[in-house]
């Protein structure tokens, strides 16, 4: 396994496994709102990094907050990948759910 490999075993706090009434289309819109916090986290990552010519000395004040900032944006991404897996799975079981519903429409008892 790479070094840098994520791994991601299990629902994170805050994202919930696909199933009834938690399929693609909301999904979708839990997926929207991750990537909005995610571009808004790197933009402040971005800003604060921006102040400094060369990262600030470990423990100081300003790598405490850099940190932060940092695990809040690597958790958003990681929420987020997650969900994209959900989305995907829900996505693929409805669209095998429906070419059986519709194979099973136009058979006839003998056909099947």
């Amino acid at each position: 396994l790479d070094p840098d490999a994520i791994i991601i075993n299990g629902q994170l706090d805050g994202t919930k496994h696909h199933g009834p009434g938690y399929e693609y289309p909301e999904i979708m819109m839990d997926l929207q709102k991750i990537a909005e916090d995610c571009i808004h986290e790197i933009g402040h990552l971005s800003s604060i990094m921006s102040a400094y010519m060369a990262p600030p000395l470990h423990n100081t004040p300003e790598h405490i907050e850099i940190e932060e900032v940092y695990n809040k944006s690597f958790q958003s991404f990681t929420k987020g990948l997650f969900l994209l897996s959900q989305w995907k799975s829900s996505f693929d079981t409805a669209m095998v759910e429906r070419t059986a519903g519709g194979v099973l429409q136009g058979s006839s008892i003998a056909d099947v």
